[in-house]
């Protein structure tokens, strides 16, 4: 999981976001040899970041973006560039939230489900999270570390 970059012409750069398709994303994640893994996008930010790629013209069969033809006009950029997480279809839910958008975070591990426990997670991880529990593409996370006083814990943490 992280922002997606590529060495093009001997220069290292990201791909535009805005014109970023979910069949380049489960292209790059076969490219990266994790088999035929639904994968998920989300923008992320340029941390210094030149943008090489304006857009991926792939048809979605590809198994290397090196087969698609780029779009090197990024005139049309803005300043979000592409996250990839290639882990697969991993069954994440918000719990004991307010409302559906809101909670300690579960992912179920073919058995149960359980809280995940990271106090050193990362904004674009909780980016990918919140993707992946609500069906919101870019979202803009706000959250804090509970300590379990306003969430019940899961099964495993």
């Amino acid at each position: 999981m992280g922002r997606l970059e590529v060495q093009y012409n001997n220069n290292w750069g990201s791909f535009c976001f805005r014109h970023w398709h979910e069949h380049d994303t489960d292209i790059v994640c076969r490219m990266l040899k994790y088999g035929h893994t639904k994968g998920t996008s989300y923008s992320a930010p340029r941390n210094g970041s030149s943008v090489l790629i304006g857009a991926l013209q792939c048809t979605g069969h590809e198994n290397d973006i090196g087969n698609c033809k780029a779009d090197l006009d990024k005139s049309t950029c803005t300043t979000k560039v592409v996250g990839v997480d290639c882990t697969g279809n991993i069954n994440v839910r918000l719990g004991d939230g307010q409302h559906p958008l809101e909670g300690r975070v579960d992912i179920y591990d073919g058995r149960r489900w359980g809280s995940l426990c990271d106090h050193t997670i990362t904004v674009d991880a909780a980016k990918v999270i919140c993707s992946t529990a609500t069906g919101y593409r870019d979202t803009q996370p706000v959250f804090t570390h509970m300590r379990g006083l306003e969430f019940h814990q899961g099964e495993f943490a």
